[in-house]
């Protein structure tokens, strides 16, 4: 795996590469500041599939460097992995919203560090051979889409990929949980709703409802994913504030006011449930993880029956979105 590696302190430089080629990682290039790493990526013939980056540095910050990476189009999934002494929870929310997919403190532990980069060669593998296997000439965009896949969501506030939103779980859990709970959106009959789209107007429509559900989070602290077919999951800081009657009837009232449409013109009438909030304040970092599904669970329960919290509603897919 081609790794990045950047950081302004030459003795972390150093301790790094010892530390990785340890645990078996040694194909890795190193960078002292943002500006060389963004010229390394410039000059770079292959793409790198992982990079590890210190936050606080001269210049310009990890974060900063991440967003610009996201914004490189080889780069927009790439695992981005921030190593830093920097735990404060601002931190911590500001690098996944840049677009981090992990946080790994600092001091180094060498087999915490292997257990991450070793889950991430796997996620890198993974994509590889689904890459080649749509490598047949296909249009990927106008392919059959496969509604259980959980989508990556670009360019909306607080939505990050699942795995992202479960590592930042998990990083929180050692800082604080009071006062978040995390919660989850299904949409009910989806395989029906979504059956003979092609991949484009899927991703379409789910980003629609994406954006609908992340404008009425506003102005709370959240992080929101799509875990696959019409379902979603979240955490939020509103805590026990957060209704989820209330939530239904702003999301709706936000997806009628972007009026949209089928690539066809045709309406989709969708009907969602919002799972009661589960108060995080009291569990572990692995039952915060599993609460992240059950909430997801409750919501699809909440839409195999008739309940006044299943609310109509129109979010088709707006032509070219």
């Amino acid at each position: 795996m081609k790794i990045l590696a950047v950081d302004d302190d030459e003795v972390i430089r150093g301790l790094l590469s010892e530390i990785l080629k340890v645990i078996g990682f040694q194909d890795v290039t190193f960078a002292a500041s943002g500006k060389e790493a963004l010229n390394i990526l410039q000059a770079a013939k292959d793409p790198f599939e992982c990079f590890l980056l210190d936050i606080e540095m001269p210049g310009m910050t990890g974060i900063t460097l991440v967003s610009h990476i996201r914004k490189m189009p080889e780069y927009a999934r790439t695992p981005i992995l921030m190593v830093t002494s920097l735990a404060e929870r601002v931190y911590v929310d500001n690098a996944f919203a840049a677009g981090a997919t992990d946080y790994v403190n600092k001091p180094i532990d060498a087999a915490e560090m292997h257990a991450r980069l070793q889950l991430v060669s796997e996620l890198v593998a993974e994509r590889k051979k689904a890459k080649g296997a749509s490598a047949d000439g296909t249009e990927v965009a106008h392919a059959p889409a496969d509604t259980s896949e959980r989508l990556h969501i670009d360019n909306v506030d607080g939505v990050i990929d699942y795995l992202s939103l479960e590592n930042y779980l998990l990083q929180l859990s050692r800082l604080s949980l009071f006062g978040n709970c995390a919660f989850g959106v299904a949409i009910k009959d989806s395989k029906h709703l979504f059956h003979g789209l092609n991949s484009y107007e899927f991703h379409s429509a789910i980003t629609d409802v994406a954006e609908a559900l992340s404008e009425c989070l506003k102005p709370h602290r959240f992080f929101l994913a799509h875990i696959g077919g019409g379902d979603f999951a979240g955490i939020t800081d509103a805590g026990r504030r957060f209704d989820a009657s209330e939530f239904e009837i702003t999301v709706v009232q936000k997806l009628r006011e972007m009026d949209l449409y089928y690539s066809n013109g045709r309406p989709m009438v969708v009907h969602i449930a919002v799972s009661d909030p589960i108060q995080l304040d009291w569990r572990s970092s692995r039952s915060s993880v599993n609460a992240l599904l059950e909430a997801v669970g409750d919501a699809e329960q909440k839409t195999l029956s008739p309940s006044d919290a299943l609310i109509e509603i129109n979010p088709p897919v707006k032509p070219g979105h």
